[in-house]
């Protein structure tokens, strides 16, 4: 109820609902015990201000019907909860125009804006890490093979939860796209992103139940149930159980969520040796081999490894079942394998590959998403692995992330170019492509600091000194690449830096002129950090405080402006409130955090703070009964020039029955309400304060 209420709604001034995460209220009863029945539990999670149960009704149903009903949970309080959720559906329209024509929507989704939009998005993400010896771009007239190798060569990753674009283009397909004709592209995977050096089976070593000369992979038994019962939908041949449908489902006849796949044939190992068979899925899963259950996972869950070891020997045909089903969410399921540590054909395949062509693109990344989080940040199974041999042939390498987060390792120092591409969208392997050949200059920049090993973490830029030095043993203390940092294939110049400041009331206008000194149209992302000198409390070496995306062309020049506020030079002084205090303060203008080209300073004369106002004190009504609850409203208004949070006081008869603290900004205004009830008869004096003026109304209980 902190959290929701006197946080969230009364302290912030949120006015929407708030969902549960999926079967998060059964947590209350099942898992923290702090209830005993369902009727408890919705009592608990409703007057804390939870409006919404997902994703069924469990305890919002008949369980808070009941604990209405025998006066555990008032009427008040769901009308509350109903109240929130019906304004939201108002404010979109819902009630207006309740019902979407699909056809419409058909023309729409994916249209040509769309797609448009998409690549702008992906486009601008992109990161240009590193780029020793300008690699970067690649020249397609020079260029007459290349090698696009990787687990996320001929995929994208769409991050989790994301729906399925009506269509996508891989870096692969773009690639060949993009190259002249006669240019050869060489292609491999490799490896696979999952984790434990695991690959997923080849074909050639899986064989359907009467399989015919040549035919590889297994049986699959599609149905339109979670329980694998009545006749398939769909039976087919897959040759890999390599699936990631995301939200999507493996057939238009086959519903997105509460599907069942049965596979079945054979497996046939080419060597003798320990075997670590994985299955990466979610949801359920169940694994027999020769008739023996070896793998039960058969329950709800995000995606999960299961990993089970086996002796097995070379060209003997086990027979291999695998049971799956998906209920909601994302789907996926994969059978994974590793042997005695040798490289599989594939990996070989890669290395190869490169050796034979004039540069090689390496695509790579990791599994993320809910119910993935990772120990470590380097990168999983056989990735780095596989970057090290391609490096290794000599052939000059390109590596392209696809992650959300950080990766870590060895490979970093020796690769000469490393495109941080994110989750780039159905259009990212257009705009990968565009980079790599020099038709799109990267201009995006780092949103966090970028760690040289799991062990620096936290690492941030904003960090207060400590009169330490923040050096490892074996490991420099400074992050490997820096917030705000992104190469382009073009220069900037920084000049004539200014700096008009309001000495007394703390506004500052800052300007500085970018030039564009290189051969190539790009962007350029002009940083803002700013210093306080000398204060009352440690204070952080630098903040970002600005930003602004500019695009210059060859010899172009703009001047960028940034206005601070005082709101901009505040922090919680040690009474915990916001202040601007009188002193200096540095300017730092540049490409990065570290990459700072202008340094200037300015002063403010005076201490600076918000100011609040009550400007308005209402009862719901002047008179009342004993016992009934009357609602108070009061309104507060900011009206200094810069945030804070303030207790809003509220008196009965000179006695304080309550206390709200709101948090407001500049010129915000907040309306605050309180109940009250009034035992007795007689009148009764309610006043706000905040804290020090107060505004007065009366009530008369009769």
């Amino acid at each position: 109820k902190w959290l929701l209420t006197e946080v969230l709604r009364d302290e912030w001034g949120f006015e929407g609902f708030v969902v549960s995460d999926y079967a998060s209220i059964t947590g209350i009863l099942k898992k923290h015990c702090v209830a005993a029945t369902p009727e408890e539990t919705a009592k608990l999670a409703l007057e804390a201000g939870l409006d919404v149960e997902l994703p069924r009704v469990e305890y919002y149903g008949d369980a808070l019907i009941k604990a209405v009903k025998e006066g555990l949970v008032s009427e008040e309080v769901v009308n509350e909860a109903v109240r929130r959720v019906l304004r939201a559906k108002f404010l979109i329209g819902l009630f207006d125009n309740p019902f979407a024509d699909p056809d419409e929507a058909e023309k729409v989704c994916g249209c040509k804006e769309h797609a448009e939009l998409a690549l702008q998005a992906a486009r601008k993400a992109i990161v240009l890490l590193k780029n020793e010896g300008s690699i970067l771009p690649l020249d397609k007239e020079k260029i007459k093979s290349i090698a696009v190798l990787g687990p996320l060569s001929d995929e994208l990753k769409l991050g989790g939860y994301s729906g399925l674009p009506p269509r996508m283009v891989t870096p692969l397909e773009a690639i060949r796209q993009k190259v002249k004709p006669g240019t050869k592209v060489y292609h491999a995977k490799g490896c696979s992103i999952a984790p434990g050096k695991a690959i997923p089976i080849p074909s050639e070593y899986l064989a359907p139940p009467d399989a015919k000369p040549g035919e590889h992979g297994l049986k699959g038994e599609y149905f339109d149930n979670p329980n694998l019962s009545g006749e398939p939908i769909l039976v087919r041949i897959d040759e890999q159980v390599n699936f990631d449908w995301g939200l999507g489902s493996p057939d238009p006849r086959i519903p997105c969520d509460n599907f069942s796949v049965r596979w079945t044939g054979k497996l046939i190992p080419p060597e003798t040796g320990i075997y670590e068979l994985y299955l990466i899925t979610d949801d359920g899963v169940r694994l027999w081999i020769d008739g023996k259950l070896l793998i039960d996972s058969w329950y709800d869950r995000g995606e999960t490894m299961d990993r089970v070891r086996i002796r097995l020997e070379a060209g003997r045909a086990y027979d291999i079942r695998i049971e799956y089903y998906e209920h909601t969410g994302s789907a996926k399921a994969q059978l994974a394998w590793n042997y005695k540590g040798k490289y599989p054909d594939e990996f070989e395949k890669a290395v190869k590959l490169a050796e034979q062509a004039d540069v090689a693109v390496v695509f790579v990344g990791i599994i993320e998403g809910e119910g993935k989080d990772r120990a470590s940040l380097r990168l999983p199974g056989l990735q780095e692995d596989l970057i090290e041999k391609i490096i290794n042939t000599g052939t000059p390498t390109i590596v392209v992330l696809m992650t959300g987060s950080a990766v870590v390792g060895e490979w970093i120092e020796k690769v000469p170019a490393i495109i941080q591409a994110w989750y780039p969208g159905q259009e990212g392997g257009t705009a990968i492509a565009e980079v790599l050949f020099g038709e799109y200059n990267p201009g995006g920049k780092l949103p966090f600091t970028w760690p040289r090993h799991e062990g620096q973490l936290p690492l941030y830029y904003n960090y207060k000194p400590s009169g330490r030095g923040y050096d490892y043993v074996d490991m420099p203390g400074t992050p490997l690449f820096p917030f705000g940092h992104g190469l382009s294939y073009t220069e900037f110049q920084y000049s004539n830096l200014k700096i008009e400041a309001d000495e007394e009331k703390g506004y500052v206008k800052v300007s500085v002129d970018v030039e564009n000194v290189g051969k190539m149209k790009g962007d350029e992302v002009v940083q803002l950090y700013i210093r306080d000198v000398v204060a009352s409390v440690a204070r952080p070496l630098k903040e970002l405080k600005g930003f602004k995306r500019i695009t210059l062309n060859p010899g172009e020049r703009k001047t960028v402006t940034f206005t601070l506020t005082p709101d901009d030079l505040a922090f919680f002084d040690l009474n915990m409130r916001r202040v601007v205090e009188p002193g200096a303060f540095e300017v730092m203008i540049g490409s990065s955090s570290e990459d700072i080209r202008l340094r200037g300073k300015f002063e403010v004369k005076k201490k600076i703070t918000a100011s609040f106002e009550c400007t308005e004190l209402k009862p719901e009504k002047a008179s009342g009964k004993p016992g009934e609850t009357i609602k108070v409203t009061a309104k507060v208004k900011n009206v200094g020039p810069i945030s804070d949070i303030i207790p809003v006081k509220l008196y009965v008869n000179g006695k304080e029955v309550d206390c709200k603290r709101i948090d407001l900004s500049p010129n915000e205004v907040r309306e605050i309400s309180f109940k009250l009830k009034f035992p007795e008869r007689g009148e009764y004096k309610v006043s706000v304060g905040i804290p020090e003026l107060k505004l007065t109304a009366s009530i008369q209980i009769q």
